[in-house]
């Protein structure tokens, strides 16, 4: 008797022991891993035997600017003359804005600083047609051109140069 005593416990034993793998494999149906990795939220009397994923989820990427700026080209022009310089603002924004802008260059050369503004309609961009007068005498090579953006969304600038041709003169 004593016997069998001990053997219906170690039965029982290895029936505990397999419904436990049966109940852990089927709380595991439908996820990633081995069916034997340990669950979160399996409880023994009320305690927690492993922990829910402790890896934080990756932060968001951030919001593109609401406002952007881009320079595009300039034409190649001669001394004496003008060239049209052509950027790209954006609005990232629900609403149009209104883009109150400024050019700047050379500071020897008088037309800087050149004024304007443009409305942008809402999440899209526009091109800026600035005209650039490049004085008569100014030697020939590249000129650095910066552009500033205000607007209620924010601001933005971009650089960017003309190429000056030489005298308007010797180029007749």
């Amino acid at each position: 008797m004593k016997h069998v005593r001990g053997w219906s416990r170690s039965w029982s034993a290895c029936i505990l022991l397999i419904l436990l793998v049966g109940a852990a494999v089927t709380t595991s149906c439908g996820r990633r891993g081995s069916p034997l990795d340990p669950q979160p939220g399996l409880t023994s009397a009320g305690a927690v035997l492993f922990a829910a994923d402790s890896v934080p989820k990756p932060p968001k990427p951030p919001k593109p600017p609401a406002v952007t700026a881009q320079f595009v080209n300039a034409d190649p022009t001669p001394a004496d003359s003008t060239g049209i310089s052509r950027w790209l603002l954006g609005n990232n924004s629900p609403k149009p804005v209104v883009m109150n802008w400024t050019v700047t260059g050379d500071s020897s050369w008088s037309a800087f600083p050149i004024q304007g503004s443009l409305t942008v309609s809402r999440r899209s961009t526009a091109t800026l047609n600035v005209p650039i007068p490049v004085p008569a005498g100014t030697t020939a090579g590249s000129y650095p051109l910066l552009l500033t953006v205000q607007s209620s969304e924010g601001s933005a600038s971009a650089a960017g140069s003309i190429t000056v041709t030489g005298d308007s003169l010797s180029a007749r």
